[in-house]
């Protein structure tokens, strides 16, 4: 420990002498005594204005939290309704008949035909058309089936299978000579572009 003997009292302060031999530290602390309320009051207003400074840099370091704690759930709002939306659209997708092309298309319709003993005895080539949102394959055929309820089957069989199958147009006759049912079948299927 340094002994109070060792510390230089002399202080030069621009050409003025100032030695801490010649403080009175009585007449000081009497000073400070008669005083004391000044003093107090001095430092109660120091410590408030010293805690308004430290209340209002919480206060903004606060508010900038909240303002990057609300940026933060806008965006996973946001990231949530982009995949809950990617994910409707894949169900979707997933929902949709597998496209067929013009060979499965005839080989489906055959497969219809030969459950209600119905032949296909005439079949055009089928017809592909881009139609912007999705692709339209037009078959036209004519059919013969032993009785009008055969047909009938047919008929609402192609429109409610798993494909996606329309009947545009059917006419039919009894034939005269063998008493067959013989329809005229215009029928489309659609494959969406997604």
């Amino acid at each position: 420990m340094i002994g109070l003997d060792k510390i230089n009292s002399k202080f030069d302060m621009k050409g003025v002498n100032f030695d801490l031999k010649d403080l009175d530290f009585t007449r000081i602390t009497d000073l400070l005594a008669e005083h004391h309320k000044a003093y107090s009051s001095i430092l109660i207003v120091v410590a408030l204005i010293i805690a308004w400074f430290m209340y209002k840099d919480y206060h903004v370091k606060e508010q900038t939290w909240h303002t990057k704690t609300a940026q933060a759930a806008t965006k996973m709002a946001a990231i949530e309704a982009r995949d809950a939306a990617v994910k409707s659209l894949n169900d979707f997708k997933a929902a949709q008949p597998k496209e067929l092309n013009e060979y499965e298309l005839i080989t489906q319709l055959s497969n219809i035909a030969n459950k209600y003993n119905t032949v296909i005895t005439s079949l055009n080539p089928a017809e592909k058309k881009d139609m912007g949102l999705y692709d339209a394959i037009d078959v036209h055929f004519t059919v013969e089936a032993a009785n009008f309820k055969d047909t009938m089957l047919f008929l609402r069989n192609i429109e409610i299978s798993q494909f996606p199958f329309r009947v545009n147009a059917w006419s039919g006759h009894e034939d005269e000579n063998n008493g067959k049912i013989v329809s005229d079948i215009r029928i489309s299927s659609i494959h969406l572009h997604i």
